[in-house]
């Protein structure tokens, strides 16, 4: 659910040498007038953080070779980030080129903004693998 295909790095203000609780701090200050987060920020800190550390995307090879069906369901919103997505999606589709790709109109909590589009698509691929 909008994940594994974009890296920290793709974010041009994410700082690699900030340790946990600089991030969280650094978190606190950008999220202060946001209610629409819905993770403690302490959780979005240290997921950023370990998907620095240990990155989904050079697993993605080994994935593919299993033969595992995989499906991705991606945000399409904000607007102002679809040139980062275009990017991270042909990194993913290079790694993963077997894998289902499926946009969906929300912000990065697609499950939490379209939940009854992101139940359709997972449901509609699930009855495509029998």
């Amino acid at each position: 659910m909008d994940g594994a295909y974009l890296i920290p790095e793709d974010d041009p203000e994410y700082d690699p040498t900030l340790d946990l609780e600089a991030r969280t701090s650094a978190l606190q200050e950008e999220i202060k007038d946001d209610d629409s987060w819905d993770a403690p920020v302490e959780v979005i800190a240290a997921a950023i953080k370990g998907s620095h550390e240990e990155p989904a995307l050079p697993l993605l090879p080994a994935l593919e070779g299993s033969g595992l069906p995989v499906i991705l369901v991606h945000s399409t919103e904000p607007p102002e980030y679809e040139e980062l997505r275009v990017r991270a999606l042909a990194r993913f589709r290079a790694a993963l080129p077997s894998a289902e790709v499926a946009p969906v109109a929300s912000g990065h909590d697609v499950f939490s903004d379209a939940g009854d589009d992101v139940r359709r698509i997972v449901l509609d691929w699930l009855a495509r693998l029998d």
